[in-house]
């Protein structure tokens, strides 16, 4: 209170009492208190301090009820025994910003957790619970700092215009701590990646979720919770109820989870039982928002036997709702009221299903085949734009394609997505006239909803149509790129290029840039290249149009006319065509533009004329030049001198530039003298220190057979000219493999990373493996690779492994791999799996290849359901390889959704139909397509074949039908 910070409301009160402050004034000092903390000009909309934070609003469960001594709305909280990492990671994240995640199903205590780890860590901060993913994005465009971004259910915020990784990031910049809870299966069908050529829906949440620190919460408690949660029970008696609950775990029952499960699946009241199961399988489809009581009463009917629905009692609906209402223990109840828009006291605006429910049906129910008075219900009684689209891609996967259109088209009208989908789906049942007229309304203002048109039309042989949906007389003439070089080549094919030019001629003379571009291209598809530069010459001035005519030109030959096409844009600063525009002035001779562009600050421009001052042997020029090169960094202009002084035998000025330091000279001077025969100017150069006299006079005596000499001679010299590897190079030629390893140790020792390199072979050579260990034990990492090569062609495995262990322990990556390889191709599994658990990568694919190559599904298992994603990946193809669908079901039915594709492919192979349409029911990726190859096969189509099908479906009833064309 006395250093600047708004005090929690339990603080001030506290205080006022200490210091005797009467009920009346306290009220005024509370009331000043709200004031000054909804004021805070740094508080983020809607954001309220962490200590005053409702854990019920923030998405804690509602707890069972225990005796009337029990303390607080919620039970004590037992520690878990991933506090202490989640709140070191809070701890860190308030200094630089974090992204923590919180992973585990329903009703584990993930929500409290988080709570309780930010109530410790950053109580005085803000807290903020965005409604959406826009909301995150308006918070992260106006960040404020210590703000905790609270994202319960991250699920929420997901999907193809949710939650943008970048968002995050800014939020992280800004020092906001993000965290998010989120169930397994739906990080797990969002983070496994993808066959390589496969769809990926769902690339933007990898993205997101890629930055998130995982934090894994555990089903059930591990012992040391027990432990002290059964210290804690003795001041809780919920605890203890939860404890002695055998079956299910000690969190999910403190929330009611199972008995919200038995309420619902042993419900005595058939009403109730199929108002709940309508409501979970909406919600399951994609139904987030609150659903009302007329769809839950016009759904439920289909959950009903026909008996039961006729002798529905009066206020059945009512009733039902009561029974679902029901908080159990005192905690959750199976549905929990919404409040209507804008928030009115006593309204409902519909019903939000619990979530342990919905995660409990996504397995039980994954299969099930809804009636059609659910579909019905939802199409006439969900109006979001979202659950709408999400329930219609349902439809679709399910091949329910009647109520997908039913759902589409209530969009269409205003929506450019669902007129996507609805023209796909009826494309499909060839009823084109019907797929044209849903796209028409979208085509002027939305890309892709033009592409599909022009791409639907012309297919059909449509071109004028898609030529006016292209180039509309009631709008400007400015079609898109695409469409445009689309239009043409389809008129060009069908023969009609006259026609593409007609099309484009008059939008090109009314000073259409695009226009002119497009008919230029056709033009020279003609051969007509004059006409083409003709056309795009009225249009000069815009820097594409005036590169394609550049091009066209230098087709042409009149590189001269490009030289003042493209000298306007040079001089404003154009870039793009810079290299190009330098080197036609050298070509034209046009060189005292060339020298001005290089005074300019051109850099373009000075290799051209290097290149030219270096032909023309203008010494002294070219010497200026790249003197005042010389502070740029990216090229080293001095080569061109010193070829050029080289080419002309200079020398006393290649010298000059050799002891100016110009890179290549010294070796080219070198060359001169022995060429020139001067060799006692050369010795003293070696005598001087001179690194390229030595090793180029060194080689000229090794090419006249003096190697002796040449040994010498480097001897003598010693190591003074870099000459070590030059001698242990020649030693070696020459066997003498010993002497040549004494002739490297000093650069070695000096740190000569070649020289480094050429000992270690050495030693391999002579043999010398106790050296090589001496060099592999000081850190020399080639030593290292070069003696496991070594260890490994003797046989000498373990002595290899521990080689490349060290190796691999300073974090290098090729060791790490090697290491990896090594050990599966030697089998040894413990070694493997040790790497593996320790997170190395490489390590965990290459135990799950080595286990599958095994058919060890049990050790695939174990790994898979302990978060190896490898492991994963090779136990699903092991399991379809052997023909397990048992257990591929039980894994697609946990929400492992690659599971499910593996099963249906499996089924399909196996020809099991039912089992096949269970899949589609459950909208399996790909189970339409096998359901409809299966029955295909069977000749269930009687003499029409599968390419003769317009449309494969299910009727209201659940029957197969397809709809067949005739042979043409």
């Amino acid at each position: 209170m006395l250093n600047g910070k708004v005090p929690a409301r339990e603080t001030l009160v506290t205080f006022l009492a200490v210091c005797g402050v009467g009920a009346a004034d306290e009220q005024r000092w509370l009331a000043a208190w709200q004031r000054v903390r909804d004021d805070d000009p740094r508080r983020p909309p809607g954001g309220v301090r962490v200590r005053d934070a409702s854990p019920r609003e923030l998405g804690v469960h509602a707890a069972i009820q225990g005796r009337a001594g029990d303390s607080g709305e919620l039970p004590v909280y037992v520690p878990r025994d991933v506090d202490a990492g989640l709140r070191a990671a809070v701890s860190a994240g308030a200094e630089r910003g974090c992204f923590l995640l919180l992973v585990g199903s329903s009703s584990v205590g993930k929500t409290r957790s988080a709570y309780e780890a930010v109530l410790a860590c950053a109580p005085d901060w803000w807290l903020v619970q965005p409604a959406d993913a826009d909301g995150v994005w308006r918070l992260a465009a106006a960040p404020v700092p210590r703000t905790v971004v609270w994202l319960d259910e991250l699920q929420r915020y997901l999907g193809e215009r949710g939650l943008a990784a970048e968002t995050v990031r800014e939020l992280r910049r800004a020092g906001a701590v993000v965290i998010g809870t989120l169930w397994p299966d739906e990080y797990l069908a969002r983070t496994v990646p993808r066959a390589p050529g496969t769809d990926d829906p769902y690339a933007g949440d990898r993205a997101l979720l890629d930055l998130a620190e995982v934090v894994d919460v555990a089903d059930t408690l591990s012992g040391e919770e027990r432990g002290r949660a059964a210290a804690l029970a003795a001041t809780d008696s919920r605890l203890r109820v939860a404890l002695e609950t055998a079956g299910a775990g000690t969190i999910q029952v403190l929330a009611a989870g199972p008995a919200l499960v038995r309420w619902w699946e042993q419900s005595p009241d058939p009403y109730a039982k199929a108002v709940i199961t309508a409501a979970v399988d909406a919600r399951r489809l994609g139904a987030r928002t609150p659903l009302t009581t007329a769809f839950l009463a016009a759904a439920a009917a289909g959950y009903l036997t026909p008996a039961q629905w006729a002798t529905a009692p009066p206020g059945w609906v009512d009733a039902a709702l009561s029974y679902a209402l029901t908080p159990l223990h005192g905690a959750a109840a199976t549905l929990a009221p919404v409040p209507a828009a804008g928030g009115e006291p006593g309204r409902i605006g519909g019903y939000a299903i619990a979530d342990y429910l919905l995660q409990h049906a996504r397995r039980t129910r994954r299969a099930a085949c809804l009636p059609a008075a659910c579909w019905q219900a939802m199409v006439e009684h969900i109006h979001d734009r979202d659950d709408t689209l999400r329930l219609a891609a349902a439809a679709q996967a399910r091949m329910r394609y009647l109520y997908e259109e039913l759902l589409c088209r209530r969009l269409a009208a205003g929506d450019a997505e669902a007129a996507d989908s609805l023209a796909t789906l009826l494309e499909r049942q060839d009823r084109i006239d019907e797929a044209v007229a849903a796209l028409r309304p979208h085509a002027a203002g939305t890309p892709y909803a033009e592409d599909h048109l022009v791409d639907l039309l012309l297919a059909h042989g449509r071109a004028d149509e898609a030529i006016a949906v292209l180039w509309p007389p009631d709008r400007p003439s400015r079609a898109s790129w695409s469409g445009a070089d689309k239009l043409v080549e389809q008129l060009v094919r069908l023969g009609r290029a006259e026609q593409a030019a007609a099309v484009l001629r008059p939008r090109a003379g009314a000073g259409d840039a695009d226009a002119a571009y497009h008919l230029a291209a056709l033009l020279v598809h003609q051969g007509r290249t004059g006409e083409a530069i003709t056309v795009l010459r009225a249009h000069s001035g815009d820097s594409d149009i005036d590169s394609r005519l550049a091009s066209l030109l230098d087709r042409e030959g009149r590189s001269e006319e490009i030289i003042d096409l493209m000298r306007p844009h040079m001089d404003a600063g154009g870039p793009d065509s810079s290299p190009h525009f330098a080197m036609l002035l050298a070509e034209h001779g046009r060189i005292d533009e060339l020298r001005q562009r290089v005074a300019a600050g051109d850099e373009w421009a000075v290799r051209p004329l290097a290149d030219w001052l270096a032909d023309n042997a203008c010494i002294e020029e070219l010497t200026a030049l790249v003197d005042s090169r010389r502070a740029y960094a990216p090229l080293d202009y001095s080569d061109w001198l010193t070829e050029t002084l080289f080419e002309l035998g200079r020398v006393d000025e290649l010298r000059v530039r050799a002891d100016a330091g110009d890179r290549s000279a010294p070796w080219r001077l070198a060359e001169l003298l022995i060429a020139q025969g001067r060799m006692r100017d050369l010795q003293e150069r070696v005598e001087a220190g001179d690194h390229a006299a030595t090793w180029r006079l060194a080689q000229h005596l090794e090419g006249q057979g003096r190697v002796d000499e040449a040994i010498e001679m480097l001897r003598a010299w010693g190591d003074a000219a870099g000459a070590g590897g030059l001698l242990a190079g020649l030693l070696a030629k020459q066997t003498r493999t010993a002497e040549a390893i004494d002739a490297l140790r000093p650069s070695v020792e000096a740190g000569d990373l070649t020289a480094r390199h050429a000992f270690a072979d050495l030693l391999v050579k002579h043999g010398r493996i106790d050296e090589l260990r001496q060099r592999a034990g000081a850190g020399d990492d080639y030593a290292t690779w070069r003696l496991v090569d070594l260890l490994i062609g003797h046989g000498q495995l373990d002595e290899a492994i521990h080689a490349l262990q060290a190796l691999a322990g300073t974090g290098d990556w090729p060791a790490n791999r090697r290491l990896d390889e090594l050990l599966a191709d030697e089998g040894r599994l413990d070694a493997l799996r040790e790497r593996a658990d320790a997170g190395h990568e490489q390590a965990a694919r290459r135990l799950a290849d080595l286990l599958a190559g095994q058919g060890d599904i049990d050790g695939l298992r174990a790994r898979a359901d302990a978060g190896d994603s490898h492991a994963l990946w090779r136990l699903r193809d092991l399991l379809a390889g052997q023909g397990r669908a048992g257990e591929l079901k039980e894994r697609a039915d946990a929400g492992d959704h690659e599971a499910a594709k593996r099963l249906t492919n499996l089924l399909a192979e196996q020809e099991r139909i039912d089992e096949l349409r269970a899949e589609v029911d459950a909208g399996t990726h790909g189970a339409a397509e096998r359901l409809i190859a299966a029955i295909t096969a069977r000749g269930g189509l009687d003499r029409y074949s599968a390419a003769h099908v317009s449309a494969f479906g299910f009727t209201a009833d659940g029957a197969v039908w397809c709809e067949a064309r005739p042979p043409a």
